[in-house]
């Protein structure tokens, strides 16, 4: 895992800032110029132990900073959906909660792509929102 850890570091241009946190709201605050956030799964991952009042605050915040963003963001996030289902309480937890940001994250973004087996698909071009 981590020569897969090298390798993307390498490959970064030089040029790029890298922030390595735990703290998203914090960086996404103080942060003006464009970024990657590789990925939102930590964000969520962050406060999993936190009860759903709490994690409801800091996702409407998340949220709301995202859409005050004048730079451009990319969002890299995990595609849990399509994975088995927990038999622990903790990992259905991570899949509700980042299903819910994901779908939150789609409806403010500009354009959503889907990457698998090495090819990129925007979207929204082949899509219907399904009604929740």
């Amino acid at each position: 895992w981590q020569e897969k850890i090298n390798l993307h570091r390498r490959r970064r241009p030089k040029d790029w800032k890298l922030i390595e946190t735990t703290d998203l709201l914090n960086t996404l605050s103080k942060e003006d110029g464009p970024l990657l956030i590789d990925s939102i799964g930590g964000f969520v991952m962050e406060s999993i132990g936190s009860g759903q009042k709490e994690w409801s605050i800091k996702m409407h915040l998340l949220i709301s900073l995202l859409m005050k963003r004048k730079s451009i963001t990319f969002i890299v996030g995990e595609q849990v959906g399509w994975s088995l289902v927990s038999e622990y309480k903790i990992g259905n937890t991570y899949i509700e909660r980042i299903g819910d940001l994901q779908k939150r994250i789609t409806k403010i973004s500009n354009d959503n792509w889907l990457t698998i087996n090495g090819r990129a698909i925007k979207i929204d071009e082949i899509s219907l929102e399904i009604p929740t």
